[in-house]
């Protein structure tokens, strides 16, 4: 998974270097828009700050959704407005996500632990 790396921990990597072939695992994936720095800032609009979100998550869950179609797995719920995406994805699918552009990274969906 060479250039994917950078997104993926050392942790999630070697348990993807493990998975056999069909094998899923649940993964978040964290998005960041491409035009991110265009943004409106929430203190002028907040209207159009919520719509450019909306716009720049829609077509990010496009190329994931690609990525899934062709290496295998699902999108669990619609891309949040914070910019998150849990998914179902094989071994190779998370490596092809990992290589999107958009994609600032992917960590493995784990279960919530008490602190107390």
């Amino acid at each position: 998974m060479a250039g994917a790396s950078s997104k993926i921990s050392a942790s999630l990597m070697a348990r993807l270097d493990n998975m056999a072939d069909g094998e899923t695992i649940s993964v978040i994936v964290l998005i960041r828009p491409s035009r991110y720095e265009e943004r409106p800032k929430a203190s002028d609009n907040r209207e159009s700050l919520m719509i450019f979100l909306e716009e720049e998550t829609d077509k990010i869950a496009h190329d994931i959704d690609r990525v899934l179609a062709s290496y295998g797995g699902r999108r669990l719920e619609a891309v949040s407005l914070l910019g998150a995406v849990p998914v179902i994805a094989t071994a190779p699918a998370v490596g092809a996500m990992a290589r999107i552009a958009t994609v600032h990274s992917i960590i493995e969906d784990q279960p919530l632990r008490g602190l107390f």
